[in-house]
């Protein structure tokens, strides 16, 4: 009974620790290996962790920060406890997120915005900081760090932040752009690798990067203002950044019509209303089937 009670006061220690905004690597580390020293460890402190998130169901704006930094820890935890095959070495934590939670605040201070339906994975070390964007469109807040290096990952691409504020988006054609200071993007099959400043943008097109024009760079932007906008943009990638805005699925029948050009600008609020009047542009028919899906002809 004395070391269960026990247990639990170190957890409610360690949940505080962890909720702070200060935390530091060493403590999470040393907060997992207390963890790892028992089930009951990490039940006791799952256990308090819920209480603590039940009870403050009405104060999330309050207690923004912490409680996603506390979300953070909870899923490094599970994923640190994961030893990898044939070694006793912990494997890398790998921290997911979804645009459900964005904003996304990490532990050094950087900043994630995830567009509808975008999904990271993020492995910070002492050495780097990793974010794996593993579907969907992200912008980037980066709290400067010279001993530990911030990089970004997607489709064998990977952007290494110096000092900056950049977007990369994957729906439709991939694209990035530099909102402050400079990046470099790296094909990492390749190893080709060039620098873009502020205001600048590439676009991928049949496996190379092209720069981006201005009304390209500021399409690319608009989601973070609750907008599409659609300049000679093919139907294909128009219906892949409108897809994550509705809550039913919209296929096309001719796939012929995918590469017909749209042009338009999209509240992401009224995506519905929107869809209609691109697709009265283009003299194409839309109906739903028995699973309220969209099926455009």
């Amino acid at each position: 009974m004395i070391k269960r009670w026990l247990i639990r006061v170190q957890a409610k220690r360690w949940l505080t620790k962890m909720r702070a905004e200060n935390v530091t690597y060493e403590q999470q580390r040393a907060f997992v290996a207390w963890c790892k020293k028992s089930k009951q460890h990490q039940d006791t402190y799952f256990a308090e962790r819920d209480i603590l998130l039940n009870s403050n169901s009405n104060k999330a704006p309050r207690l923004g920060h912490s409680l996603a930094f506390l979300s953070l820890v909870a899923f490094a935890l599970t994923i640190w406890l994961v030893k990898t095959p044939n070694t006793s070495k912990i494997a890398p934590s790998l921290v997911y997120f979804s645009a459900e939670q964005s904003p996304v605040t990490l532990s050094d201070g950087s900043v994630i915005e995830l567009k509808k339906a975008t999904k990271i994975a993020v492995a910070y070390s002492q050495n780097e900081r990793i974010i794996k964007l593993l579907e969907g469109d992200a912008w980037f807040d980066v709290a400067s760090d010279a001993n530990r290096p911030f990089r970004v990952e997607f489709n064998n691409k990977q952007v290494t932040a110096l000092g900056t504020s950049f977007l990369i988006n994957t729906l439709g054609v991939a694209k990035v752009v530099v909102t402050e200071h400079k990046v470099s993007v790296t094909n990492t099959q390749t190893k080709q690798m060039q620098q873009l400043a502020q205001g600048e943008g590439l676009i991928l097109s049949n496996k190379h990067w092209l720069k981006m024009h201005a009304s390209e760079i500021n399409a690319a932007l608009a989601w973070r203002d609750g907008k599409l906008i659609f300049n000679a943009t093919p139907l294909g990638d128009a219906i892949k950044q409108l897809q994550p805005f509705v809550d039913y699925k919209i296929s096309v029948v001719n796939q012929q019509h995918l590469n017909l050009k749209v042009t338009g600008n999209v509240n992401t609020q009224s995506p519905e209303f929107a869809l209609s009047l691109l697709l009265e542009s283009l003299n194409l028919k839309q109906m739903r089937n028995a699973s309220n899906d969209l099926i455009i002809y």
